[in-house]
């Protein structure tokens, strides 16, 4: 079922961004940058790497970040959106439009759980991409001011369970709550996604347990 997928639109940002730019590249924050919801706070006219920014939409969830992600893009942040859908037909998601690169709530935005599960394995292809969401907490810095930001995980489950590797959140009035888990079971790795949901963290727990007491590997 198509639904709202909040801030998960992320994975697909950090991707696109990936194909685009240079880890190294410096990517100015754009003057009169306006974004809603969670960001990081950068300042004005500061110069942030593509790696922190790919560490700020993954591990804080700032929607500053993919914002100037999108805004850098050559051809101008409506080429960055059509990335993100071509990309989306490339992987087979076949429930899913993007609208924005921060997962802000829009009706021409939706997507699946079955969706979002593969476009969590194709993240988890990627080295950095994969490793940055087990991030608890991160510091990075403006290159040109040299303001330091703190960024803080938003995933709580992270905190309780040392099996879990990431994935992303999601949090909107009309997605309400949205969490992707790679939960670690051995080495059998396991991808649980959670959508429109009152207590993700609770669902997914239920999940974890359900997979523990009626799975067996051979």
């Amino acid at each position: 079922m198509p639904l709202y997928p909040a801030s998960t639109v992320k994975l697909m940002t950090a991707l696109v961004a990936k194909e685009l730019y240079q880890l190294e590249d410096q990517l100015q924050v754009n003057p009169g940058l306006n974004a809603a919801g969670n960001k990081v706070g950068f300042v004005w006219g500061g110069n942030v790497t593509v790696s922190d920014l790919l560490a700020s939409i993954l591990i804080n969830s700032g929607n500053d970040a993919a914002l100037i992600l999108a805004y850098h893009h050559p051809d101008g942040y409506q080429a960055f959106i059509d990335q993100m859908n071509s990309k989306a037909k490339d992987l087979s998601l076949l429930q899913t439009s993007f609208a924005n690169p921060t997962g802000i709530d829009d009706y021409r935005q939706l997507s699946s759980s079955w969706d979002l599960s593969l476009l969590a394995r194709e993240v988890l292809k990627d080295s950095l991409l994969s490793v940055l969401p087990t991030y608890q907490q991160m510091n990075i810095r403006d290159q040109k001011l040299g303001i330091e930001y703190h960024l803080n995980n938003t995933n709580q489950l992270l905190n309780d369970y040392q099996q879990v590797r990431g994935l992303k959140t999601g949090t909107t009035l009309l997605a309400q709550q949205v969490l992707i888990t790679v939960w670690e079971e051995g080495d059998n790795p396991i991808l649980i996604v959670v959508m429109g949901s009152t207590d993700r963290y609770q669902d997914t727990r239920a999940l974890i347990d359900w997979v523990g007491s009626s799975v067996s590997w051979r």
